[in-house]
């Protein structure tokens, strides 16, 4: 850890007993740029982002999405984005993983 330490200062927060290892092939992932990037690209074609929305039900044969307040969703592809609540959500047991 050390050595990682020299070459980031900023790993210096970390405990001591962490370990770590530097590979001079690797690539390094600038997930806010990804992420942007898929959002746009995915208006770009056509979908339709919501924000904010507590999704109450997932139906795969009829391609629909209950939110809590009601409102159905129809479309051909779903893709649900829970974040932090990801295994409230396939806890309910709408998906298995």
């Amino acid at each position: 850890m050390t050595q990682l330490r020299q070459r980031w200062p900023g790993l210096g927060a970390l405990p001591e007993d962490f370990a770590g290892f530097f590979a001079h092939n690797a690539g390094v992932v600038k997930a806010r740029e990804g992420l942007q990037a898929c959002k746009r690209l995915s208006i770009e074609q056509g979908a339709d982002l919501r924000y904010g929305q507590v999704v109450k039900a997932v139906d795969t044969e009829r391609g629909t999405v209950t939110l809590q307040d009601g409102k159905v969703l129809k479309a051909k592809h779903i893709v649900v984005c829970c974040g932090a609540f990801t295994d409230q959500f396939y806890s309910k047991g709408t998906f298995e993983m």
